[in-house]
């Protein structure tokens, strides 16, 4: 079933772009439906809703009104949202536009069987649903992500990137500039020299700090501990007797990540940096070098990002 939705915001609000991206947010939300604000709507189907909005003090919280027309039945639903004073005013508007599509569509799945249906306007209506306060902006919008990605690292030089992949899990903190992550990290690389491979399993703990975000954008900035083991592998051509080793090692990572989000929930992420450790690694064999592992590593990781409430 679609439902279009038609906004009426105060009048001195309608032609901002704080309107703008609040319509954004409601429309990237309500898709295939659409969200149009109040003079641009036109009821083109027999069900349709209109969401009244009105902010309070400074904006630190907005109330939201919507009344919802299946089959000629109205249904009346309403709630508060409450924001921070230290929230940008740009998400602010984003979230109010994601919790009017929440907003609809709880009415719309609860039918005509509501108790204010067919009841009067919010003016009048004797009934909240808001359930104890509930801050829309935990359900409007993500606390935490996951990225499964495709990883390189030029740790050799000379020879063709190691490549594996990597996990990362995140999460929102002090608002939504900051946030803090853990990542596990695994490379493979061979070379034809005594049939020498090597894996380097990486895991990281850190935090990031966004430094742009706008409807479907996010770019941030991360800094990460890492605790790295490094096995190799290799076979003597002569006597033909496979060895091993392998050696721990501590340093640090710094990478600037972008992703770009399809939907409220899954996304694409890219990201480059590099790592340090404390120390290069030298891999021998009968006492003689035969690759030497620098300190500083570039890397790239590119795949998914999937979000969670």
């Amino acid at each position: 079933m679609t439902i279009d939705v038609s906004l009426e915001l105060a009048p001195a609000d309608e032609s901002t772009p704080q309107a703008r991206l609040l319509l954004e947010a409601c429309n990237i939300a309500m898709h295939p439906a659409r969200c149009v604000v109040g003079q641009d709507a036109k009821a083109t189907t027999e069900d349709s809703a209109i969401a009244i909005l009105r902010w309070g003090h400074d904006h630190t919280d907005a109330r939201i009104e919507v009344g919802l027309r299946l089959h000629g039945v109205a249904a009346w639903r309403k709630r508060n949202v409450f924001f921070s004073r230290a929230d940008p005013e740009s998400e602010r508007w984003c979230t109010v536009g994601y919790a009017i599509a929440l907003l609809v569509g709880e009415v719309a799945s609860a039918g005509t069987n509501e108790p204010n249906a067919g009841a009067n306007p919010p003016s009048t209506a004797s009934q909240s649903s808001n359930r104890g306060g509930q801050d829309l902006r935990e359900g409007a919008k993500a606390r935490f992500w996951l990225d499964t990605q495709f990883a390189l690292a030029d740790e050799i030089p000379g020879f063709a990137p190691a490549s594996g992949g990597q996990i990362r899990f995140s999460s929102f903190v002090f608002g939504r500039r900051g946030s803090v992550s853990g990542a596990v990290q695994g490379t493979f690389q061979q070379w034809p020299v005594d049939s020498l491979s090597v894996l380097q399993a990486t895991a990281s703990l850190g935090g990031g700090l966004a430094v742009l975000r706008i409807p479907h954008v996010d770019v941030a900035v991360r800094a990460e501990a890492l605790l790295r083991l490094i096995d190799a592998t290799g076979t003597d051509p002569a006597s033909g007797v496979a060895g091993n080793g392998h050696v721990w090692g501590v340093g640090f990572a710094e990478q600037v990540d972008a992703a770009w989000m399809w939907s409220n929930r899954i996304g694409f992420v890219a990201g480059v940096g590099f790592s340090e450790m404390t120390a290069d690694t030298e891999l021998t064999a009968h006492g003689q070098a035969l690759v030497h592992i620098p300190v500083v590593h570039l890397e790239s990781a590119a795949g998914l990002r999937l979000a969670f409430p």
